[in-house]
């Protein structure tokens, strides 16, 4: 299953033993998983995907900013 979304958010240069360092606190790819994504720019970068059954009761972000949220 293939879901296309639109949210905000940032991006960072990081290294590798970051990345290494960020699964782990994401926990990944148990409760989120790191995949590849396209941006609007036509780069690609790495996001973490909530992974069921951990969000699935969490309510969708209304306009995909999760800064914006009430």
């Amino acid at each position: 299953l293939s879901r296309t979304a639109s949210v905000w958010g940032e991006c960072y240069r990081i290294s590798a033993e970051l990345l290494v360092a960020l699964d782990a606190f994401e926990e990944h790819p148990h409760v989120y998983r790191r995949q590849s994504v396209v941006l609007a720019s036509g780069f690609e970068a790495w996001a973490y995907v909530g992974q069921p059954p951990h969000i699935d009761r969490l309510p969708a972000v209304a306009g995909g900013d999760w800064r914006s949220r009430a």
